[in-house]
């Protein structure tokens, strides 16, 4: 069995010493372990497990084995459910993007009034600043490797970059369910499953909008404190350039958006099926 198993390349042997060739063939065993096992007299304290990684989806390694778990386990319309009302959680305090009321700050940047900056900038602590500012990038790519270890659940202290994660798993797993189920389960809870996963969506959208709202000035501060390393560029030119990048990651996060949780909602399976019925 374990050539077999080595042949294949779901195990690896380093020196006698076995591991999983990929690692969600691991995360896949284990689904199948609690698949196999729900039933018996300690069932209740794996689907505790299983209720408790619904609420640390921050974790790769939870998210893949729920995922797995639900495409296995017909009956788990309790983890299901768990995860939908862990979506109603993230940026509730954020209204559902309208597209509207919630970009009218860029419509308006054309007409914003000129802020006055020094004329004089200090080169060295503008340098300095520049330094600082790619140590922190690699430092936060560093943490991404290292994302899979980390295991939080949801909480309004947490930073805006951790509601994203913790809000995209949601998305990603409950798009995963109506994918792999979209003909079995019950109407109510099939509608309730895409409710969240769009009305998340937006909420982030407008989270998204809001932060590109409030970093206006950052960004321009930022870019005209580097005015001296801008040649003969005018405030005004500057000014435009900022304006004009801000405007384009609008555009890309609200239509990124508007493409992204269709498609991880399985929208277009949905239709599809939805008209061979009409048609039957």
């Amino acid at each position: 069995m374990l050539e077999d198993l080595e042949h294949s390349r779901i195990l690896l042997n380093v020196d006698g010493n076995y591991s999983f060739a990929y690692r969600h063939l691991f995360y896949y065993f284990v689904a199948r372990y609690y698949k196999d096992n729900l039933d018996r007299p300690d069932g209740g304290t794996l689907r505790q497990e299983l209720a408790t990684m619904a609420d640390y989806l921050s974790s790769d390694e939870y998210s893949a084995v729920l995922m797995f778990v639900v495409y296995f386990a017909r009956d788990s319309s309790g983890i299901i459910k768990k995860i939908v009302n862990n979506s109603k959680l993230i940026f509730k305090g954020e209204d559902a993007s309208d597209l509207d009321s919630d970009v009218k700050f860029l419509n308006q940047i054309p007409d914003q009034a000129n802020h006055e900056f020094p004329e004089e900038v200090d080169l060295e602590a503008s340098r300095k600043e520049r330094r600082e500012f790619r140590d922190r990038v690699d430092r936060i790519g560093q943490r991404m490797i290292e994302r899979e270890r980390r295991k939080f659940a949801y909480g309004e202290d947490l930073s805006d970059k951790d509601k994203f994660d913790l809000a995209h798993q949601n998305i990603e797993l409950l798009g995963q369910v109506i994918r792999n189920f979209p003909g079995s389960l019950p109407g109510p809870e099939k509608l309730e499953i895409l409710e969240s996963c769009y009305l998340l969506g937006l909420r982030m959208t407008r989270a998204v909008l809001r932060l590109l709202e409030s970093s206006i000035p950052i960004y321009r501060e930022a870019i005209l404190k580097a005015r001296k390393e801008l040649e003969t560029a005018t405030f005004e030119e500057i000014r435009k350039e900022v304006d004009s990048l801000l405007v384009v990651l609008a555009r890309i996060c609200a239509l990124g958006s508007i493409k992204k949780y269709p498609a991880a909602s399985a929208l277009p399976t949905l239709r599809r099926r939805t008209t061979r019925l009409s048609y039957a």
